[in-house]
């Protein structure tokens, strides 16, 4: 985020900077689309009714649909939901679950554990 990043920004001159520019309704469509028909089957869910969720929780509804406005959030709020059927109602509990989502994963592709606290050790875990 810009607004998070503009504190260390001179820190890191030595990397690119890039702006994710915001997707249009239509994009947002062919995204839920795509996404569903290509990840729902292997869930055991169908992809209509997937997509459907997926449009009105990415173009429809007034609490998330700011939160879909680029790519990256896209694919995390679409993982999270097709994964657990709705979406925690916090922003930060979103960001917590992709981010359990994703320990998950390397659990189990490594076979090594590892924590909530392991990858946000600074950040004390309370409600928001």
């Amino acid at each position: 985020r810009a607004v998070g990043f503009s504190s260390v920004r001179n820190e890191l001159d030595s990397f690119k900077h890039i702006n994710i520019g915001s997707l249009k309704l239509e994009d947002k469509k062919r995204f839920t689309h795509a996404f569903s028909n290509n990840v729902s089957i292997r869930f055991g869910k169908d992809p209509a009714s997937v997509e459907d969720s997926l449009n009105l929780l990415a173009c429809n509804s007034r609490k998330t649909s700011k939160l879909c406005e680029n790519i990256l959030l896209l694919t995390l709020i679409s993982q999270v939901f097709l994964r657990d059927g709705h979406l925690p109602t916090r922003r930060i509990d979103i960001y917590r679950r992709t981010v359990e989502l994703m320990i998950e994963r390397r659990k189990d592709s490594v076979r090594s554990s590892l924590t909530l606290n392991e990858v946000w050790p600074h950040i004390e875990h309370r409600a928001y």
